[in-house]
């Protein structure tokens, strides 16, 4: 019975040994991924209808912009949005408005929003509520560093609904 005991142990430490692997390079991962985010490859500016349209394709979503010029180039909007688009699916959002005034592109879904609790969090490496589904809490970090290798910054509006200001430098 002891040597069933002891095997029972040692498969169960084997085991948390490996998520703990796993987990170490998730998180190596995305801080990567953050170090990567931070090399200004999208200077330039792009067309925000042609940014919509090619995120139109991957989202169901109705997305309702403006066309405008962004001073920041289309591959590195498309990151930026596209990643805020993914958050509002998931968080069951259906249309997603995007408005440029004055240097500041904001961005607002009708999803289920953001918890009071988790509003202050949001931007923090490694935060996520999605642990079990296989979120890093990465997404929102990256996506700062993106922006701020570019002179920009992202904030996240306080009222109920899901807004966020991404304010360009010099635009």
């Amino acid at each position: 019975m002891a040597a069933i005991d002891a095997c029972g142990s040692l498969d169960y430490s084997r085991d948390c040994a490996l998520q703990y692997a796993r987990d170490a390079e998730a998180e190596l991962a995305g801080l990567r991924r953050v170090a990567a985010a931070r090399v200004p490859i999208y200077h330039g500016q792009s067309q925000l209808a042609a940014v919509v349209a090619r995120l139109q394709a991957d989202h169901r979503l109705q997305i309702v912009a403006q066309d405008v010029v962004l001073p920041m180039a289309e591959e590195g909007l498309v990151l930026a949005l596209g990643h805020l688009l993914s958050n509002a699916v998931q968080a069951g959002a259906s249309r997603v408005e995007i408005g440029f005034v004055d240097g500041v592109l904001t961005v607002a879904d009708d999803g289920a929003g953001i918890s009071v609790g988790n509003r202050d969090r949001v931007f923090d490496p490694f935060f996520t509520t999605k642990r079990e589904a296989g979120g890093t809490g990465m997404g929102l970090a990256i996506l700062r560093g993106l922006l701020a290798a570019h002179g920009a910054e992202i904030r996240l509006d306080p009222g109920p609904q899901t807004r966020f200001h991404i304010r360009f430098a010099g635009a």
